[in-house]
Order: C-alpha cells, then structure tokens, then sequence
C-alpha cells in the first residue's frame, strides 16, 4: 500500500508491516526501513520521510546513514569500558596519571 512520495507499507514474509521509503540516489533506486507498523504509525512515517527527504535534497542517501548510525552504536565500546565492566578494582588513575594498570 502507497502513501505516495516513496512511502509505502510492505507486508513481510513474516507476516508483519513494515514503513518503506523508496527513492533515487545517484540514479539508483534505493529503499530504507522506517519502522513497523503500528507501533511506528502513519504520522511518524511521514515525518520520518520528510527528514530523509530532506537528506536527499542535501546529496546525502538516507539508506547510508542509516547504516551508518547502526555501525557507529555497535562499535562505541572502547577498552577503559570494557575493562571496568569486567575488573573494576584493577584500573587506578587515567590516561594521564600515574598508576594506569596498577602500578604506582
């Protein structure tokens, strides 16, 4: 079912609906997922259209920064937080002090 614009609601094999945004990119047909259907409801999709429209209007694919985003939360885990989460006690001190592994 079109909404018009690029926007369209899929069903999935799985049964489920899900808001689709389909536009052109550099003379490619690209699509991105904006959410499932009713949690993400009509309104929401048309405003989530809008600021990916607005992307596309600056030069910019909404279907990449998508990806992008997701890249960029799955790799925030840096070593100091994965060290404390795992031995708190061990680390003494920062970057910048002494002490950084224990030592004095």
């Amino acid at each position: 079912m079109s909404d018009g614009q690029g926007l369209s609601l899929e069903i999935l094999h799985s049964g489920s609906l899900s808001w689709r945004y389909r536009y052109r990119f550099n003379g490619k047909l690209e699509k991105v997922s904006l959410g499932h259907y009713p949690a993400f409801n009509l309104q929401a999709a048309r405003k989530k259209r809008g600021e990916y429209a607005e992307m596309l209007a600056h030069g910019k694919s909404p279907a990449r920064h998508k990806q992008a985003e997701k890249y960029a939360v799955a790799h925030t885990t840096t070593v100091l937080s994965l060290g404390s989460a795992t031995s708190p006690r061990s680390y003494r001190g920062t970057a910048r002090t002494p002490g950084l592994f224990g030592g004095t």
